[in-house]
């Protein structure tokens, strides 16, 4: 050893032929490792005793001299890591040998002191290799061939991490050996942040290196399950940064970004390098907080809480965010320790954790004194940090929620402190809503009961407590106070008590928007304080302002809904069925027990209130009226399911009363809104279904429902009767009885007939000038039926149909049955029967007879109508979407059969109009196509446009070609349609009942329509049906060749362009195989 260490203090004094420093001391460590062996443990012990003892000697001489360059010495490194490793197989050796247990611990301070003199060395040779080495590695070349053995300082920081690591030795780590030569002394005086920071840029840069495992690889997050953890470096600095903020408070701005920085770095530990032991340096940041009465910093505003804390039930992040305060910094540190300890089963380290961080400030702001905002932030932060604590911990080490509730008394409190205080109790509350049982939720229920309980006497009480403290005044204090002024206390304070009732009730139906369970849900829901507002406003005008109602009704309206879709799924399933209507069974129980009497009381005297000049009638807003009836419907609603009540109670003078008296004989003002409570109560499946009934009792229900029909229309024929005298409101009235009217007409066709006075014109009422026999709410009525699977209806509605348009014809009135037609295809039945059967048959009848082109331009323009609505176009069914194929194979079977020299001028006008149809549909189709799942018929629909691509491809170039000769093109069906025609397929219309209407449509028009002559007419329709127009028929366009086949040419184009897009070139297709569509 004499001899290594003259070889590194005297390079120039030979030492011995040949002898090398370096490989001398490689040469001791493997005669060490891989020679050397004893038979006796007392050869052990002198074998240890002589190591520690040459060692000893070895670095004391080391200490000894002052050589400029020798603590710089790269060669040294060498020296002393081989050193540290024949240490190394001592001390293990003295740990296995129980008779070196005394030996042992001399061999530890060795260790410590050969480990402390090679760092020291580290040190001061710098970091730069280390750096270098990260900026080399970025380089894939470089990275491949890997860290080579020149690398001695990098090699060497790895090697004493792995040495330190796998001896385990207390206090001996790898950062207490390093952090003994970086901290001085002067760090617990300093003052210069650049010394702060050399020491975190020292920490920081050797992190990287314990990635590395025993046998030198990277192993990616490692320091997520084998961390090197060394909180003493940032702990001193943190000690010493805040005790200059304490010494004094009054620092630069900077100075509290310096404090966010060093806790944001510590956050940055836990997070990315996996260190979870960190209850002392989380003690030392709550230590500081919590001796400055839990405050944010000075000049640090802060008017919220942590934003992570509004959103805890959605496990909201906890990465440091740019405007985090420093204090929120500390409690997503403090969230993200309990979080890695969970993730550890670390018990007990939590448990400790959580008791060192639980404050135990006492601070109580009352309403009489003024409070400053760093006081409010204050007591913020205190709730801020229990609830992050509870959020974050395990169920059973949680601080207790009165914990939370101690910290303000409503009855006395400010009304800020009394705000924050129900904020933590909704954060928490979406949290335990969301993801806890319901017996978690019990304390937070209590906890809101007792504040709302608090508070309602403070309100109630508000005058008398006035009146109390002006009496306890001496007579001439008391003389100079007036009565204005003392009412005008009394609406401050009421007003102040009201923000936070109001505040509340919002934050419950908040909650129960959040619920997991509906159990939680009724709860959540606080039936106490719904029962108190409701209480307030069964007689009016109430003192409560209506938004308190208003939210209590929106609480209330969540709760039932809950209830219903858990009755829903009781009966659609039968996989945990009885859990599930038991649950459902009780919180419908707990309505009828709790809420069901004093809200349909407040209900209804809200409607009773809406007449004029009634004293409660301006104290409740319309919309609070008007919901409040939506809710009772639903709570009536769910009774009537469960068989609590009859429907008819509702109109009587009992607990579920909500009109209290007949239909017929309540006020104007409540007749409003019975139509809206009845169509909430039969959407929540409340409603009889007549189709649905059996035989026996149908005709009786029949008999029923046209007598309420008809007291129905005999109440709107009187109502409308009397308005008529208001020219205000009689307009608006004649508007609504008109669609009450047709749906009548729609939905009742077949119970009862519209009554005569609402089919006529009077003075009182005249029905719709567009479509005064009610045809579109026929229609409609027809479109049920269809969709109910009527087999009656189809035939019914064609003939219909086609008479409809023969009137029309007639009477020069088209564009009219355009409109009705495009009313009438709102209903989707209509719409598939249109593109599946009726426009079918039409196209079909037009080969042999083309005048049906007039039929098939009104079906085609209301279609057309439907389908490009402005702004926003409507959205097809998938059922109507799958009728397309239908009249795309009668276009082919059409275009396969047209026979002569050349199409007349009407059939080129039918090939464009479904072909504009077509292109009509291109946005539906893309629409479609975007789906996540399978469409209905959507390869038959494919199929189909693949077949009339190729029509108007081939049409396409033929018409281009014409036109580029100058010339009109001669329609010949075989040049137009020849490469359709050369795909040698049999385009058969299977479908019976369009050849049959296509039959029926042609002997019509052979039979009783005039076609000679400038109009088209029919003879011997409607003679008794008075009409608007003078003329009789409707005139006949009147085409050119070259604007019919200009416009054909745009809208073939116009198919060509988009498939060719949406599809693949032609080139593209000679190989494309037409199963794979290429956007769709």
């Amino acid at each position: 050893m004499d001899g290594i260490l003259d070889q590194i203090i005297k390079p120039a004094v030979s030492t011995g032929v040949g002898f090398n420093a370096k490989e001398a001391a490689r040469f001791v460590l493997d005669y060490v490792q891989k020679a050397m062996s004893f038979t006796s443990d007392a050869d052990a012990s002198s074998f240890v005793t002589r190591l520690s003892d040459v060692t000893k000697a070895f670095l004391s001489r080391l200490d000894s001299e002052n050589g400029p360059d020798l603590h710089e010495n790269v060669e040294l490194v060498d020296i002393l890591s081989n050193l540290v490793l024949v240490l190394s197989s001592a001390v293990r050796l003295c740990q296995k040998t129980q008779s070196l247990v005394t030996e042992s611990f001399t061999m530890e301070m060795v260790l410590r002191k050969t480990a402390e003199t090679l760092v020291r060395v580290l040190l001061n040779i710098g970091l730069n290799d280390v750096t270098r080495l990260y900026d080399d590695l970025q380089t894939l070349r470089y990275r491949e061939r890997g860290i080579r053995s020149d690398q001695v300082v990098p090699h060497t920081w790895v090697l004493l991490m792995k040495a330190l690591e796998s001896l385990r030795i207390p206090r001996m780590s790898f950062w207490d050996i390093t952090y003994s030569r970086m901290l001085q002394p002067s760090v617990n005086c300093g003052v210069e942040s650049q010394e702060f920071e050399r020491l975190w840029k020292n920490m920081f840069t050797l992190l990287p290196l314990c990635e590395f495992d025993n046998t030198g690889v990277i192993v990616t997050d490692r320091r997520h399950h084998v961390p090197m953890e060394g909180w003493s470096l940032p702990q001193q600095v943190l000690k010493r940064v805040f005790e200059l903020y304490r010494k004094n408070p009054r620092q630069s701005p900077s100075f509290n970004d310096y404090c966010r920085a060093l806790v944001s770095r510590c956050h940055y530990l836990v997070d990315q390098w996996g260190w979870q032991k960190c209850s002392g340096i989380i003690g030392t940041i709550f230590d500081f907080f919590g001796s400055q009465n839990l405050s944010h910093l000075r000049n640090e505003e802060a008017f919220r809480s942590a934003r992570f804390l509004d959103s805890l039930h959605l496990n909201p992040s906890l990465r440091v965010e740019p405007e985090d305060r420093c204090f929120h910094i500390f409690l997503k540190l403090v969230a993200l320790a309990i979080n890695r300890l969970k993730q550890k089963g670390l018990v007990n380290d939590i448990r400790n954790l959580v008791a060192r961080t639980l404050p135990n400030h006492d601070r109580q702001y009352s309403k009489e004194q003024n409070v400053h905002q760093h006081d409010l932030a204050a007591l913020r932060n205190h709730h801020d940090l229990l609830c992050t604590l509870f959020w974050a911990a395990p169920r059973d080490l949680r601080p207790g929620i009165h914990n939370l509730e101690k910290l303000v008394i409503p009855a006395s409190s400010h009304k800020e402190a009394c705000l924050i205080n129900l904020r933590a109790w909704n954060q928490l509350a979406r949290f335990v809503v969301h993801e806890e049982p319901a017996a978690s939720f019990t304390p937070l229920a209590n906890w809101q009961s007792n504040v709302f309980r608090q508070l309602l006497d403070q309100y109630n009480s508000a005058a008398a407590d006035i009146q109390q403290q002006f009496l306890a005044l001496s007579k001439d204090a008391s003389s100079n106070i007036s009565e204005d002024l003392m009412n005008s206390i009394v609406t401050t304070n009421k007003a102040a008590t009201m923000e936070i009732m109001l505040f509340s009730v919002k934050s419950s139906m908040d909650a129960v928007q959040h619920a997991g369970s509906l159990e939680l849900a009724r709860l959540a829901s606080s039936p106490f304080q719904l029962q108190q507002v409701f209480q307030h406003f069964s007689t009016l005008p109430a003192d409560f302002p209506s938004t308190l109602l208003q939210a209590s009704l929106t609480t209330l309206e969540r709760l039932l809904g809950r209830i219903e879709s858990v009755f829903n799924e009781a009966d659609d399933s039968q996989d945990s069925m009885a859990s599930r209507t038991l649950e459902s069974e009780d919180a419908i129980l707990m309505l009828d027990r709790e809420l069901a009497a004093v809200f349909l009381s407040t209900a209804r005297c809200l409607l009773s209130n809406q007449s004029r000049g009634s004293p409660g009638a301006s104290s409740v807003s319309k919309a609070c009226v008007e919901q409040s009836v939506i809710v009772s419907g639903m709570m009536v609603g769910l009774f009537v399911r469960c068989t609590m009540m009859a429907l008819s109670q509702v109109f009587k003078p009992t607990k579920y009363g909500l009109f209290g008296k007949a239909p017929t004989k309540l006020s104007w003002e409540q007749r409003q809104y019975l139509p809206l409570f009845l169509s909430v109560v039969a959407q929540k499946g409340a409603a009889i279904n007549l189709e649905t009934a059996d035989a026996a009792s149908k005709k009786s229900m029949r008999a029923e429902f046209e007598k309420v029909l008809n007291a129905v229309m005999n109440q709107m024929r009187v109502d409308v009767q009397i308005i008529a005298t208001d020219s205000s409101e009689h307009p608006g009235y004649v508007k609504f009885v008109r669609n009450i009217i047709s749906l009548i007409k729609a939905h009742g066709a077949d119970i009862c007939p519209v009554q005569k006075f609402f089919l006529e014109v009077s003075k009182e009422y005249s029905p719709p000038m567009q479509d005064p026999q009610l045809q579109a709410a026929l229609i409609q009525s027809y479109g049920f039926k269809l969709a109910e699977g009527d087999p009656r209806v189809p035939s019914t509605l064609f003939h219909f149909f086609l008479n409809n348009f023969k009137g029309a014809l007639q009477r020069d009135r088209l564009p009219h049955e355009v409109l009705l037609l495009k009313r009438a295809l709102k209903h989707d039945a209509i719409m598939s029967f249109i593109l599946g059967k009726m426009l079918p048959a039409v196209l079909h009848a037009t080969l042999s007879n083309h005048e049906a082109y007039a039929m098939l331009d009104v079906l085609c323009d209301a279609l057309g109508l439907a389908l490009t609505q402005p702004t926003i176009a409507r959205q097809v069914s998938e059922d109507s979407f799958a009728c397309i194929p239908a009249l795309v194979t009668t276009l082919l079977a059409w275009a396969t059969a047209v026979k002569g020299a050349a199409l007349c001028a009407e059939h080129i006008h039918v090939l464009r109009r479904i072909t504009w149809l077509l292109n009509a549909f291109q946005p539906y189709i893309e629409s479609f196509s975007l789906m996540p799942r399978a469409v209905k018929g959507w390869d038959n629909v494919m199929n189909r446009l693949q077949c009339f691509g190729l029509l108007a491809e081939g049409a396409h170039e033929y018409l281009g070609a014409e036109f580029d000769k100058g010339d009109v093109p001669f329609m010949a069906p075989s040049r137009l349609f020849r490469l359709l025609r050369a795909h040698n397929e049999n385009f058969r219309i299977q479908d019976t009942t369009v050849l049959t209407w296509s039959e029926h449509i042609g002997n019509d028009i052979s039979r009783n329509w005039v076609t000679t002559g400038p109009l088209l007419t029919v003879s011997g329709i409607n003679r008794g049906t008075p009409s608007t127009q003078s003329g009789q028929g409707s005139l006949r366009p009147q085409w050119s060749m070259r604007e019919l086949t200009t416009s054909l040419y745009d809208q073939l184009r116009i198919w060509h362009e988009w498939w060719i897009r949406v599809k693949g070139s032609p080139k593209e297709r000679e190989t494309f195989d037409y199963g794979e569509e290429l956007i769709f």
